[in-house]
């Protein structure tokens, strides 16, 4: 396909996705946009859950809601609504149909490429590179913006409740109950990590089961040791939670993908999912998979004794803190 020339380009919208996780994948992508495409307007379209990651960030000239779950007749209006913008690039992440009522704008390819192997990062900047070339990733983070006052908000909650000392921000729960390591297994390993580490845990999460499993973990760790912040911090206030992190530990989740979008270091547990495809990306991630088995057949085994499982020493093994850095045993 042929490549782009930049100084044409005046108005660009990327397709990005639905669920939060899937959207920040595409961040390193929209990165790159802004920086190749220096003088032209940027929108995105992104799925309603995966709005708020975008809401506020003034860089983009309109973030655009497109539902996949809406009758295919809704789909077309939507489509010719957004084709009223006249958008002379389009950089299509999500690969379906709807952009066929938008051409003859031009765009990455129409065609479905065969399903990746590689990480999906990798997948979304090769469809990049359809239409531009580009060395590494992109100088600035502009995919994500963190307003002043809520990054204010949230540090202050954290320094109030831990000072100056070091956390390590923990994820226990994930969307796909399958995709959930036990949580007795995540008290087990944060007691250890408190005890031997003097580390601090900050607990995130946004889902009613999510309180949940934050509440069990709350209940069973010493109250000065733990900051549960589920309910009490948007998306982007945990990215600002993350920067200021030792280390992100979690299911395979949307807050993994976003601790290595910021690159900070990460160790995720995989049950089901491919961690071929959605593993840490940041430069110093880790994770741990055994046999491919969804975490909710655990309670029906005895999980910390069985050669299939992650335990919780496998766990505990994995990590390594040296003062500030983090060292994995691979």
């Amino acid at each position: 396909m042929m490549k782009v020339d930049p100084k044409k380009i005046k108005n660009i919208v990327v397709f990005s996705l639905s669920n939060i996780g899937d959207v920040i994948l595409t961040f390193p992508v929209i990165d790159l946009v802004f920086e190749k495409f220096p003088n032209a307007s940027v929108s995105v379209v992104m799925g309603p859950k995966a709005l708020m990651l975008f809401a506020g960030n003034t860089h983009f000239k309109e973030w655009i809601i497109f539902d996949k779950h809406q009758r295919a007749s809704r789909n077309l209006k939507w489509a010719l609504w957004v084709r009223e913008r006249k958008f002379d690039l389009i950089i299509d992440l999500r690969q379906t149909a709807t952009k066929l009522f938008l051409m003859p704008i031009r765009g990455t390819s129409m065609l479905f490429p065969k399903k990746s192997k590689g990480h999906m990062r990798e997948k979304h900047l090769n469809r990049l590179a359809e239409v531009i070339d580009f060395d590494g990733p992109a100088k600035e983070k502009k995919a994500l913006y963190i307003p002043e006052k809520e990054r204010n908000e949230i540090e202050q909650s954290v320094k109030q409740k831990f000072g100056d000392q070091k956390y390590i921000v923990v994820s226990p729960s994930a969307a796909d109950k399958a995709k959930r390591w036990p949580v007795e297994g995540y008290i087990e390993v944060c007691r250890h990590w408190i005890q031997q580490y003097n580390m601090k845990i900050v607990l995130v999460g946004n889902g009613k089961e999510d309180r949940l499993i934050n509440e069990e973990m709350v209940a069973a760790l010493p109250p000065k040791d733990v900051l549960n912040l589920c309910f009490k911090a948007t998306l982007v206030q945990l990215a600002a939670v993350l920067e200021g992190a030792v280390l992100a530990f979690g299911n395979d989740s949307a807050p993994m993908h976003m601790a290595s979008y910021l690159d900070k270091p990460v160790l995720t547990l995989f049950g089901p999912t491919d961690p071929v495809k959605y593993g840490p990306w940041s430069s110093n991630g880790h994770f741990l998979k055994k046999r491919e088995m969804s975490f909710f057949n655990y309670k029906d085994m005895d999980w910390q004794n069985h050669s299939d499982c992650i335990t919780i020493d496998d766990v505990i093994h994995a990590v390594q803190m040296e003062g500030d850095k983090v060292v994995f045993n691979r």
